[in-house]
This record gives structure tokens, sequence and C-alpha cells, in this order.
């Protein structure tokens, strides 16, 4: 038990410490792909790493004074000098706050599952109750409320209700950039980490960046494909009703709408500017070394 504790912490320092790279280095970037990819290596790669045990070559001069991140989960063993009973009572005591804090995570681990399987039951509910039709290899799924157009596996969910023919053409274009470009394999990683890192704040907000980055994917496909921006624009803010937000579907989200509408207006990140994602194979080393027996 406390060697699985010590994994998970370790897997949430170096989730931690790749977000802090992409955050201050690549959120303003308009190289989408390039963060994209980023942003699901840092979660991959924090699962691998904490698994990963080696002793580093002493390098003369460099290894021998570096030091390692040690977490130590054991419970604390008593002076030798203290009696039998204070031990023993320290090792109780440790034992059970370790069985607690376990207990305690594995209740937040389930919470977390069932509120995933909620929201596949509720879409698989929603798909047989309405209107489907099948539209360029695709199922379109027209629902009977107003809920915001998403899309999710092979399936786009759309209002029934009437829309200009720019407006239709132009969320299609959307969704079906999202599925061909695999986007709900990216949230299927990232809430299947969710779920093993719920108690982790960097974890949410990686859900939240990959969402954003998707959001700008699709809207750049729109756009390469040949729809005017200004009419594309409005249509995002039309489009900005209330709704609920779907964990497993990317959708118009009106939070999204500003950043979303700024990004496509702002400059091309220059070419050069995507070598700043090497830099993360240090962090990568670094951690390794940190992590190292």
């Amino acid at each position: 038990m406390n060697s699985y504790i010590e994994y998970t912490v370790k897997a949430g320092i170096a989730l931690t410490v790749f977000y802090l790279f992409y955050w201050l280095l690549l959120r303003k970037d308009t190289h989408f792909y390039l963060n994209r990819f980023i942003l699901l290596f840092s979660v991959i790669i924090s699962l691998v790493i904490p698994s990963i045990r080696f002793a580093p070559v002493a390098i003369p001069g460099v290894l021998e004074n570096m030091p390692s991140l040690v977490i130590d989960f054991n419970a604390a063993e008593s002076s030798a000098m203290a009696p039998r009973s204070a031990q023993a009572s320290v090792s109780s005591a440790g034992l059970n706050f370790w069985n607690i804090l376990f207990t305690i995570y594995i209740i937040g681990a389930a919470i977390v599952f069932f509120r995933l399987i909620y929201q596949a039951i509720f879409l698989h509910a929603v798909t047989r109750l309405s209107k489907k039709v099948e539209y360029e290899g695709y199922t379109i799924v027209y629902m009977n409320n107003e809920m915001v157009p998403f899309s999710y596996f092979n399936r786009i969910f759309i209002p029934a209700g009437n829309a200009d023919e720019f407006s239709f053409e132009s969320i299609i274009a959307h969704e079906k950039s999202h599925l061909t470009q695999g986007h709900y394999i990216d949230l299927f990683i990232v809430e299947i980490m969710t779920v093993l890192q719920w108690f982790n704040p960097v974890m949410w907000f990686y859900e939240k960046s990959v969402k954003e980055v998707h959001e700008y994917l699709a809207d750049d496909a729109v756009l390469q494909s040949g729809s005017h921006q200004g009419r594309y624009q409005a249509l995002l803010v039309n489009q900005a009703i209330g709704g609920p937000v779907f964990i497993l579907t990317n959708q118009f989200n009106q939070s999204l709408i500003k950043k979303r509408i700024m990004m496509m207006k702002k400059m091309k990140t220059s070419r050069l500017a995507k070598f700043k994602g090497l830099l993360i194979l240090p962090l990568v080393a670094g951690l390794l070394l940190a992590f190292a027996n």
C-alpha cells in the first residue's frame, strides 16, 4: 500500500512539473498540434517515470553531490532507546494513518470513476431517445432539447431546432474535426488519469488545457476549410448558451468562446518556437534522476 501511495505522489509531482512547463512556455503559442502532443506526453510519461528504477552511474564531481528526491512512506521507527510498547504504539498509529489515507483515496477515485460511467450512460440514453441520421460516415443525433452541439466517438450531437445552412455546415465541420483527429482518445486518457489523480488540482488543469487545445484545433480546421472567420465567430457567440458540460465530449463551451476568438485573431507563432518543446526532455531526465534508487 505504501509503495502505491509513493508511486502516486511521485506521479503527481511529475504532472505538476510538466504542466508548469506547458503553462509557462507553450500555452500561448499557436502550434496547437505540438501543445496537444506535449500535454498527452506529459500525462503518459508521468505514469511511467515513477515506476523506473535504476542506479545512476557516478560522475566525479556531479552525481555524488546531487541531492535526490526521497519520499519515505514507511512508518517512522522510534529510537532504539524507546520502550517496545512505545515502538508498537508508533507503528500502529502510522499504519492506521496510511490505511485511512488509502481508504479516502479509493473512495475519491471511485466517485470520479462512477461520474464517468454516469456520463457514458447519459449519452447512450440521449442517443436512444433522439432521431439519428447517417451523414458522411458519421451518425448525427438530433437532440430534443437545446443542448450545445458536441461529439462523442463517431456521433455528432446537435439540437433538433432549425438552423441556417452555414450554421449547420460549420457545426458539423467543427465536430467532424474533433472526431477525425481522435480528440476523444485524448479525453479518455486524461479522464483515466483524473481518476488516479483526483486529489491533484493540476490534473483538472490538464483536462481544461486539453479541451482548450482541442477547440483551437477544431476552429483552425473549420477556417482552413474556407469558412468566413467573422460569421464563424458570430456562430460561436450564438452557440454560447447554457447547457450541461459533458466530460467525455467536445462542445461549444461558453467559457472558451473568448479565448477561441482571440486565438483565431492572434498572429501565428514562429516555427522556431516549436523547439521550445524539446526542453521537456531535460525535465524527463531530471525527474528520472530525482526518483532513481
